[in-house]
């Protein structure tokens, strides 16, 4: 009984106490308690989802005693079925809220929800590893959500596995045309593909793939953000302050992000 107490009290105090906005070198938060894995930040995420509460609306720490000793490795399916069961409740929750969607790999799926303006829900469908044809396959999971924004970012995995450049261009363009169709209400922005510091991904790749997607976004009837500028060095690799790996960002490269989703 005392658990399951706690378990309540945890999901209202993270109903009560909206996420804030983070710009800046240093983010609100930056020190907070979060989850570190992809394990940590599943057991995290599914127990907001069972308390009945919105991933975007709790604090870093919140159902810690859930996660911080997690041990389950979830698999590629666990994370679909979580993501379709969170856009599942925000369709009932949604109310007349302005709603943004992010779709897209590890890169959008570890943006702190507290570096986010909370002047609206937020609802984040990516998973790490996927590439553009796994995000194509599963764009219908939010389909009954009714979002003002839909924000992409994918390919840096299919450049990582030597996917061709004029596929990873022609997912992008079918994932746009999808979401058209799915949701003619909202503006959908493709972000450009991050540079990076890996030997595996030239810089002159990365930037033809970006023009061509450029391109064909934009006759589809979406919207490109070129972020190449802000997020690269002189050299046009990912500036080595923003990164913790090479390709991943760190909290200040996360931080800049999240001034670019702010954006009109």
């Amino acid at each position: 009984m005392k658990r399951l107490v706690g378990l309540m009290l945890l999901g209202l105090l993270g109903w009560m106490e909206p996420a804030k906005p983070g710009y800046g070198a240093n983010p609100p938060g930056l020190d907070a308690i979060r989850p570190r894995t992809g394990g940590q930040l599943y057991a995290q995420r599914m127990a907001t989802l069972q308390a009945g509460a919105l991933y975007s609306q709790i604090t870093p720490s919140t159902f810690l005693e859930q996660w911080q000793t997690a041990w389950h490795q979830p698999t590629h399916e666990d994370w679909q079925n979580l993501l379709a069961q969170e856009a599942a409740m925000m369709a009932v929750r949604q109310g007349h809220r302005p709603l943004t969607v992010l779709v897209g790999d590890s890169l959008c799926l570890w943006l702190p929800p507290d570096h986010l303006p909370d002047d609206r829900l937020w609802l984040n469908q990516s998973i790490s590893g996927e590439t553009t044809g796994q995000v194509l396959r599963r764009i219908t999971y939010f389909a009954n959500v009714r979002p003002t924004d839909i924000y992409i970012m994918a390919g840096v995995n299919d450049l990582k596995n030597g996917v061709e450049p004029d596929v990873i261009v022609s997912n992008m363009e079918l994932i746009v045309q999808w979401l058209k169709v799915q949701h003619p209400q909202a503006r959908v922005v493709v972000l450009s593909i991050l540079p990076t510091r890996l030997p595996s991904i030239s810089n002159q790749t990365l930037e033809q793939v970006n023009q061509q997607m450029a391109i064909a976004v934009r006759q589809r009837g979406g919207h490109f953000m070129d972020l190449q500028p802000a997020f690269r060095d002189h050299e046009g690799s990912l500036r080595v302050d923003l990164t913790t790996d090479g390709i991943h960002l760190n909290p200040l490269g996360y931080s800049l992000f999240a001034t670019y989703l702010a954006k009109p």
